[in-house]
């Protein structure tokens, strides 16, 4: 029997009526209690160490955004330049979450986030000297290793996927997406504290309005090593290997392969990861939009801006909480599908209401930050929990579950770089345009998948029925 996050599914077979084997009974009460003692022990400790650090990740991402257009535009940069610094870091989350969830499965959690909270340190500390250096290009190499970094949060996925029954994990992913998003909501507030701040830190170094953002981060990081070291412990196999798990004689591209087969093999697999994609990139198009719009059209200040961030996001952390709390009534395909009425509203107000970023009024900006804000609300959490209960349980569970952190990646990806080409090159009118095609997708995407996005206990039952096989466990079945 492979290692499995859920105790209680692991301990039913195929026919929902025990264990199969008496052998198999033993190995899982032992297992049980295995891990109940070592949650009553550190399990709490451990938990919250993961919240700080995926926390800390989002921050990391935010807390730039009021301030890397001024500081494009101090190093002589323009919008375009702009959207490649914020689209940078999740790029290098795309690369580098496949390897993070591999590291996850085949190795120690605690090592891995020592070389990923490693990579953040020396990321933030080259973003806040760009302006020393005099080299615009440290802005985005910053935002790179900070980005390859932040993978940790494949991590604190597969930590809470180990952890968590089928029948809360929902609530669990909502939970750690309110929180992520109270980080991003944070982090633009925390640039009250480098508000007209101006002074040198060491040589040509200074920390300021621009730079500051960078340095902060490093203290942040640099405590969460120290907390990460002091009360971390990686959690035992739930259950005793009754087979070989993932071999070490194989490859690395070998094993990445094997789980991106099974994650595309999955019925509504490949649709769930897309539409994640496409919550993502709506957010993070707004996320890009804010700044600039706000500059042009209202003249806020780094502070105003910020305002604006941190109760865009606390709004967007309650909301996931209330989807949390509505997942224990309605399946994950039904709260996805409820977050197109309001793209569809959305993509009104672009072209509509909003042409151009120097002449938007407030109430429509705050209704399309609304609308944006609902819309991802409802398909965020959900697409993540709905991805994790179609893969169930595998030996490249964290291989297979950073995958769909990888396409939101993607999203974060080409949110920023729409927003800045456009800003440059078609005004909001094109955002609106490209956003609208973006729509019909998500249209089709539902509709082909709704079937297979059937997570109801008549669902799950017959695909647990004897003799089937999940499409990807074929592999499983492969020697080295």
């Amino acid at each position: 029997m492979e290692a499995s996050g859920d105790l209680n599914e692991q301990l039913q077979p195929l026919d929902g009526h025990g264990c199969k084997t008496e052998a198999v009974a033993v190995d899982c009460a032992h297992g049980s209690s295995q891990l109940e003692n070592w949650r009553d022990r550190r399990y709490w400790a451990s938990y919250l160490t993961l919240l700080s650090i995926s926390f800390a990740g989002f921050v990391d991402y935010s807390v730039v955004m009021p301030s890397a257009q001024s500081y494009c535009e101090l190093m002589g940069k323009g919008n375009t330049f702009y959207g490649v610094a914020l689209a940078t870091y999740p790029l290098a989350r795309i690369f580098v979450l496949p390897l993070a969830g591999l590291a996850a499965d085949r190795g120690s959690m605690r090592s891995g986030l020592l070389v990923t909270l490693s990579m953040q340190i020396v990321g933030c500390t080259i973003y806040g000297c760009a302006q020393g250096a005099g080299q615009p290009l440290f802005i985005i190499f910053g935002r790179l290793f900070a980005g390859c970094g932040s993978t940790n949060n494949a991590m604190v996925q597969k930590f809470v996927v180990e952890t968590s029954s089928m029948e809360s994990r929902s609530k669990q992913m909502a939970r750690l997406q309110a929180i992520n998003l109270v980080g991003i909501a944070l982090g633009p507030a925390t640039n009250f504290i480098i508000a007209n701040t101006d002074f040198q830190l060491a040589g040509p170094v200074m920390f300021n309005t621009d730079t500051g953002a960078g340095f902060m981060m490093v203290v942040f990081h640099v405590f969460n090593t120290l907390l990460m070291l002091a009360l971390f412990h990686d959690p035992p196999a739930p259950l005793a290997a009754e087979g070989p798990g993932p071999d070490a004689s194989c490859g690395v591209c070998r094993r990445l392969l094997e789980g991106f087969t099974y994650a595309i093999g999955l019925p509504g697999g490949a649709g769930v990861m897309v539409i994640g994609a496409c919550a993502m990139m709506w957010l993070s198009l707004l996320e890009a939009l804010v700044t600039p719009i706000a500059r042009a059209s209202f003249h806020w200040s780094l502070q105003e801006i910020s305002i604006f961030f941190a109760i865009f996001a606390l709004v967007a952390a309650v909301l996931m909480l209330i989807i949390g709390f509505a997942s224990k009534w309605l399946q994950d395909r039904t709260l996805i599908s409820a977050s197109l009425p309001f793209y569809v509203s959305a993509v009104v107000m672009f072209l509509l209401v909003m042409p151009e970023a120097n002449s938007v009024s407030k109430c429509s900006f705050f209704l399309v930050g609304s609308l944006i804000s609902i819309g991802f609300t409802c398909q965020n959490a959900t697409s993540i929990s709905l991805f994790t209960k179609l893969m169930r349980s595998t030996k490249h569970e964290g291989v297979t579950s950073s995958i769909v952190l990888q396409a939101q990646g993607s999203g974060r990806v080409l949110g920023p770089l729409l927003g800045g080409l456009m800003l440059d090159h078609g005004g909001l009118k094109g955002c609106g345009y490209v956003l609208s095609v973006l729509l019909l997708f998500q249209l089709v995407l539902v509709w082909l998948n709704w079937g297979p996005w059937d997570t109801s206990a008549d669902a799950v039952q017959d695909q647990n029925r004897p003799g089937h096989v999940p499409p990807g466990h074929q592999f499983e079945e492969l020697g080295p």
